[in-house]
């Protein structure tokens, strides 16, 4: 079995921008809220790294295991919700901070490649995302593809 290793430092800023369109309760309770239209705007940075390894198996079959690290930064973070009661249309406001969008998080993961000959490819990985605040979820994706 031969194979070569592969480093890969890397950085990314992302950016979003999401556009919400008010609306108000019916239920028909004294308690019913309006939600003024908001936009969300954020700003992250992500620093990682991914280590892949490409194995030679013989007869035209690869294998490729791969680890994944990335910390990502919450640079910016904007759109608190306006709310107020649907018979005070006029206000008062109260804001609605939106927390889970202020928050850094560490992703960790590997996947495992194998890809055949016959332009086969079978896949597996594996995620963990730790957020501040927020707690974690993993992820587990299995991948089956086939060129043409």
């Amino acid at each position: 079995m031969r194979g070569k290793w592969q480093f890969t430092p890397y950085a990314r800023l992302d950016f979003s921008r999401a556009r919400l369109e008010g609306y108000t309760e019916s239920s028909g309770s004294v308690f019913d809220l309006t939600f003024l239209d908001q936009s969300v705007d954020s700003t992250s940075l992500g620093l990682g790294t991914r280590l892949r390894y490409s194995a030679d198996l013989g007869g035209g079959t690869r294998l490729y295991p791969e680890l994944k690290a990335e910390y990502l930064w919450q640079l910016d973070r904007n759109g608190d919700e306006l709310v107020t009661y649907a018979d005070l249309l006029a206000g008062p406001y109260s804001a609605l901070r939106l927390n889970t969008l202020d928050r850094d998080e560490l992703v960790l993961g590997g996947n495992l490649d194998l890809e055949l000959r016959s332009n086969w490819l079978f896949g597996v990985e594996y995620l963990s995302r730790f957020a501040s605040g927020v707690g974690s979820d993993s992820t587990v994706k299995v991948v089956i593809s086939h060129e043409f």
